[in-house]
């Protein structure tokens, strides 16, 4: 029986809503040109950055999720991986 990283997956999906539970936690992406400008964000740039980012978080999770299904093991980590990568506990 192939090795399958489903009990990755559910452990790390319970740690997103246990952790995602304070205010600060969640995915996370990388700063905008504009950022690196020193340009000051609006609300609703602050906001779809966000909104991007959970976009972004999920769908490498459901990447992971569909992987393991396929018993693909190896493009199952690596998408958690990234996944990981991605979540902020703070």
């Amino acid at each position: 029986m192939p090795d399958r990283a489903v009990d990755e997956v559910a452990q790390f999906e319970q740690n997103v809503k246990r952790e995602g539970k304070k205010p600060s936690a969640g995915p996370t992406a990388r700063q905008t040109t504009a950022a690196l400008l020193h340009r000051q964000p609006t609300p609703e740039a602050v906001k779809e950055g966000e909104e991007r980012a959970q976009v972004a978080f999920y769908a490498v999770l459901a990447s992971a999720r569909s992987a393991d299904a396929n018993s693909d093991q190896a493009t199952c980590r690596k998408a958690l991986g990234e996944a990981r990568d991605m979540f902020d506990p703070m």
